[in-house]
């Protein structure tokens, strides 16, 4: 029995670093804002550890099926390690960015989230004008892991 626990015990340990590799780092979510039906978008991009990248990109208000495309790819080289520095050097797990008061309502927006050691950033829809830059760069960073060949389901064609 103390045999079988251990070989157990072996392969769960050989199986979790898989798992991590392919635990998410990056999030970026976009959305067009309230307009009808066929001009409304929805864009949701996933960056994993292992530096792989799924965008999917969904028609007016639909959340799956056939008005929503999905493509999976290998993030552009060093876009991994750049996501890392960018949410490191923007000290937002330090100092979260602040939300602008009153919100802007009706407009497009985009947000996301970068998974650090230390904790999860938060990449706000509408940060203070002194955040804007600390946000975007970190946005800008998890966008720039999309291969071109999934441009096109970005793009919505």
């Amino acid at each position: 029995m103390t045999r079988h626990l251990l070989l157990t015990a072996l392969l769960l340990t050989l199986a979790l670093p898989a798992r991590a590799e392919e635990a998410v780092l990056a999030t970026l979510s976009a959305h067009s804002g309230s307009l009808p039906p066929p001009y409304a978008w929805s864009l949701e991009v996933t960056v994993t550890w292992d530096g792989s990248v799924t965008v999917t990109r969904c028609a007016g208000y639909e959340t799956e099926g056939p008005a929503c495309k999905t493509g999976t790819g290998a993030a552009v080289t060093g876009t991994v390690e750049a996501i890392l520095l960018a949410a490191k050097a923007s000290q937002l797990l330090e100092r979260p960015a602040s939300a602008i008061e009153p919100p802007l309502v009706g407009g497009g927006w985009t947000t996301g989230t970068v998974a650090l050691e230390g904790g999860t950033i938060e990449l706000i829809a509408q940060p203070v004008e002194d955040d804007e830059p600390r946000v975007n760069a970190v946005l800008g960073a998890i966008f720039g892991a999309v291969p071109d060949d999934l441009l096109p389901i970005v793009e919505g064609e």
